[in-house]
């Protein structure tokens, strides 16, 4: 998701049939957690057995399996670049029982047959052309990385130079428009914002889309670079005020956003969309402890997975050899088990399968694990407005605003607020409990009143007067 904060982003769909004789041909639909999962299976012109897998509630982005095998009764798929792979054998002729391996995570995936991609679910918000402003294709380069870009660009009819925002993604494959579970965020800020005399430029993330460049390697710092360059394409444009740009981050992004200004004199003023305030490790464990409580998890199973993923973080924190943070995480893991008395030979062996410490080995966590957004908000004194939803459980409210709000009085900036908006959850959607798997289940995309709040402060910093 979306998230800062990796929600478990998977984005996956597997290809087209075609006529042939194999069972497997044709689309296979499942639930693997709270995401739908389209599988794609058809055949190439050569009459090779091809395949894509589709995430339908995060992106409609399709990733084609680098490698597809029909045997034995046997689906094998390959997805190299996410380091996933499925294995599923047939169940009857309509169902598909297998496993689905990503990053070492092993999950239990049943896959139905079906006649085609799912309708999609009802998104009132999402805008329908013609719109009442131009918009436009845009590539640029972040030369430092040596990747071409690629977004949209709206931009108002009225006379220009417009001022104008960059808006920057959270965690995760993210397209332009932010899509997760059919909503589309970025879509619906960039209609509302230009709508109201503000150009806007949304991107997709490096190795996404029409965007340049690989993931695998990308930290935190790479994508402030990235959001730097989209700054600078907007400054070299005559029908945008290169005085006027500014960025809104969501969750990633509103740490992003920050020390992109920190970086350039030309980030006019920042928005940051439930943007975190706090360290990275802390932000995890306050949304570790949110999301278990929330999903009913026993007391102690809240307490003993925060304790153990502290104590992780620490060890991931302190070291550099994975053959050390393991042994050493592990020695953790049985410390804690004994805590509770639950050290016997099958509970270890079970918690020990269940764990994927890879997940914070990788250049993005070790950049997030440590990095303290504070002494970067401590040296703005630019305008930055600070939203959070009342029922995040990702980026919790309370913590975060209270740390950023503390910054911005220790730079002195009185052009720094925040807003904490009662009722909304970490996509800034109205909601009843906060929790990850109401997303996909609200209508709403981007609630009114955090639109019209985050349009009125933007709009009143770049009126000219």
């Amino acid at each position: 998701m979306n998230g800062l904060i990796r929600i478990g982003i998977l984005a996956v769909a597997l290809a087209q049939s075609a006529p042939g004789s194999s069972p497997f041909l044709g689309y296979w639909l499942g639930p693997l957690r709270n995401l739908r999962l389209l599988v794609h299976v058809d055949l190439d012109p050569g009459g090779q057995p091809r395949a894509t897998l589709t995430s339908l509630d995060q992106s409609p982005v399709e990733r084609v399996a680098d490698k597809t095998t029909i045997e034995n009764g046997e689906l094998r798929l390959q997805f190299t670049a996410m380091g996933a792979s499925f294995h599923g054998r047939l169940d009857g002729k309509n169902k598909l029982t297998g496993e689905f391996v990503q990053r070492g995570a092993a999950s239990h995936l049943i896959l139905q047959r079906t006649e085609g991609p799912p309708n999609a679910r009802r998104r009132p918000q999402v805008p329908i052309r013609p719109y009442p402003y131009d918009e436009e294709n845009a590539t640029f380069a972040n030369a430092k990385a040596a990747i071409t870009l690629a977004g949209t660009l709206t931009l108002p009819r009225t006379t220009g130079p417009h001022p104008a925002v960059v808006l920057v993604s959270g965690s995760g494959p993210q397209d332009r428009d932010e899509t997760v579970f059919e909503h589309k965020p970025f879509l619906v800020i960039a209609d509302a914002l230009t709508r109201r005399g503000i150009a806007v430029l949304r991107v997709d993330d490096r190795g996404v889309g029409g965007s340049g460049g690989s993931r695998e390697e990308a930290t935190s710092d790479d994508y402030t670079d990235d959001a730097l360059a989209a700054v600078t394409f907007l400054k070299g444009r005559r029908d945008i005020d290169g005085a006027r740009i500014g960025l809104v981050g969501h969750s990633e992004g509103g740490l992003i956003a920050p020390l992109a200004a920190s970086r350039s004199k030309d980030v006019a003023f920042i928005v940051m969309l439930g943007g975190p305030g706090l360290p990275g490790a802390e932000v995890l464990l306050h949304q570790t402890r949110a999301l278990q409580q929330a999903a009913g998890n026993p007391a102690q199973t809240v307490e003993f997975n925060v304790s153990l993923l502290k104590r992780v973080f620490d060890i991931v924190m302190k070291n550099t050899e994975e053959a050390i943070i393991r042994r050493a995480v592990d020695a953790a893991l049985q410390e804690e088990l004994a805590k509770i008395g639950k050290a016997d030979d099958a509970t270890l062996a079970r918690v020990r399968a269940s764990m994927n410490i890879a997940r914070y080995l990788t250049p993005w966590q070790r950049f997030f694990l440590p990095y303290d957004p504070r002494p970067v908000l401590q040296k703005l004194t630019i305008p930055i407005l600070a939203m959070n939803g009342e029922k995040d459980l990702q980026v919790l409210a309370t913590e975060n605003l209270a740390a950023i709000d503390a910054a911005f009085k220790a730079a002195g900036n009185i052009n720094g607020r925040t807003l904490l908006l009662p009722g909304l959850n970490h996509l800034f959607q109205t909601a009843k409990t906060g929790a990850g798997r109401e997303y996909a289940t609200i209508e709403e995309t981007f609630a009114p009143a955090a639109l019209e709040a985050m349009g009125d402060w933007i709009v009143a910093r770049t009126s000219r007067r």
